[in-house]
C-alpha cells in the first residue's frame, strides 16, 4: 500500500511533458543565426502557415521555413522527431501551377525533390512537405483522412535585427560576481549588450599643501 501512494506521488510530481525550445542554428557551426523548431501539430497547409505567423521567440515572429541551401535542409531535417514524421516547408505553387515559390516571394535557389517530384498527383498537390529522409514532396494542402501527411511543421525566426536585440537571460549575482572579478568561465547563450565591468580609477595623490605665510 505505502509503495503505490509513494509511486502514485511520484507520477504526480512529474514535470508535463511540454514543446522542446527553439534551437538555434549558430554562426559558429555554419548556420545563420536564426532560430528554428519543428511543432507536432496535425494542421493542413494554410493553417500551419499561419500558426507559425503566431508564434513569436524573443520577440521576434515565426514563418513557414524558407530552404536556401543542403546544410539549412539538413539542419531541420535534424529537428524531426523520428523516422516517420513528415513537415510542412513554406513553398507552394498555388498562384501558377509547376511554379514554386517560398513564402517570401522567392524562387527556390536549393532543392531536394524526391525521385519523381514534384508531380502534382491528382492535380491538386501544390504545397511542399519534408519526408523523414529528409526528401521534399508536394502535397494537397489538406490530406484526405486516412492518407499519409505531415503531422508538423518547421518555423523559422528569421528577422536577424530583432533576434540580435533579443533580451539576455539576466545573470544570477553569484555570476555577476564572478563576471566582475575575471573568474567567469561559462558562456551565456547570449552575451549581455552591457556585460557589467569593474571601473577602478587610481588613487590620485594628495596635493601638497603649501606653507602658510604669516
Amino acid at each position: 500500500m505505502r509503495y503505490a501512494i509513494l509511486l502514485a506521488m511520484v507520477c504526480l510530481f512529474q514535470a508535463p511533458q511540454t514543446l522542446a525550445e527553439p534551437v538555434l542554428w549558430s554562426e559558429d557551426e555554419g548556420g545563420d543565426g536564426y532560430y528554428y523548431e519543428f511543432v507536432p501539430e496535425t494542421l493542413t497547409w494554410h493553417e500551419a502557415k499561419l500558426a507559425a505567423s503566431k508564434r513569436v521567440h524573443h520577440g521576434v515572429p515565426g514563418r513557414l521555413i524558407v530552404i536556401k541551401s543542403q546544410a539549412q535542409n539538413d539542419f531541420a531535417h535534424s529537428l524531426l522527431p523520428d523516422d516517420q514524421t513528415r513537415a510542412w516547408l513554406g513553398l507552394t505553387d498555388e498562384v501558377k501551377e509547376g511554379v514554386f515559390l517560398w513564402i517570401d516571394g522567392t524562387k527556390p535557389s536549393y532543392t531536394n525533390w524526391n525521385p519523381g517530384e514534384p508531380n502534382n498527383a491528382d492535380g491538386d498537390e501544390h504545397y511542399g512537405e519534408m519526408h523523414p529522409n529528409g526528401k521534399w514532396n508536394d502535397k494537397e494542402g489538406a490530406p484526405a483522412e486516412g492518407q499519409p501527411g505531415p503531422t508538423g511543421y518547421f518555423v523559422e525566426y528569421y528577422a536577424e535585427h530583432l533576434l540580435a536585440d533579443a533580451p539576455p537571460r539576466r545573470p544570477s549575482l553569484m555570476e555577476s560576481l564572478a563576471w566582475q572579478s575575471g573568474s567567469v568561465t561559462r558562456v551565456w547563450p547570449r552575451p549581455l549588450p552591457n556585460p557589467p565591468q569593474t571601473h577602478r580609477t587610481a588613487r590620485q595623490p594628495r596635493r601638497a599643501t603649501p606653507p602658510r605665510v604669516v
